[in-house]
C-alpha cells in the first residue's frame, strides 16, 4: 500500500462552504491540470476522465461527513481505474477559513509505486493549490 499525502494549504472560506465545494463532482475538474486531462464526465456522486490519453480514472463519492470542526469527503475507485485507489479530502475550520489536504491510500506493487510517487504527489499537491485558488 502507497500512501500520499498533500500539502496542507489555507482555503480563504468557512468549512461548509468548502465541504459543499468538494460534493459538487463537476468541481473536482477545476482541480485538476486540465492540460493533462481528457474525456471528463461526472454524474451526480462520480467523476471520469483520462490522464495523459492514457489511463481512465473513474471516482465516486462514497462518504461525506460535516461536523462543526473538520469534514471530510470520500472517493474511491471504480474497476475502470488501473489500481485501486481512496482519496480523501479532509478540510478543518479556523473560523472564516479552512485548512485542506488529500489523503491517499493506493494499492500498488512496489515497482508501480516508485513510477507513480513522483507524479502523485504533485497531482495531489496541485488539486490542494487548486482549491485554495477557487475561493481567493
Amino acid at each position: 500500500m502507497a500512501k500520499f499525502i498533500s500539502k496542507i494549504v489555507e482555503v480563504n472560506a468557512p468549512l461548509a462552504e468548502v465541504h459543499a465545494y468538494l460534493q459538487n463532482m463537476a468541481n473536482i475538474q477545476r482541480l485538476l491540470p486540465l492540460d493533462k486531462i481528457s474525456n471528463w464526465s461526472n454524474t451526480e456522486d462520480s467523476c471520469s476522465f483520462k490522464i495523459q490519453n492514457v489511463y481512465t480514472i473513474e471516482l465516486k463519492r462514497i462518504s461525506a461527513v460535516l461536523n462543526a470542526e473538520d469534514a471530510e469527503t470520500t472517493f474511491e475507485t471504480t474497476d475502470k481505474s488501473p489500481f485501486p485507489f481512496v482519496l480523501k479530502a479532509k478540510l478543518k475550520s479556523n473560523g472564516a477559513t479552512t485548512t485542506a489536504h488529500q489523503d491517499c491510500d493506493a494499492t500498488i506493487n512496489p515497482f508501480m509505486e516508485m513510477m507513480v510517487k513522483g507524479p502523485f504527489q504533485q497531482l495531489f499537491d496541485y488539486m490542494s493549490e487548486r482549491l485554495a485558488k477557487e475561493f481567493v
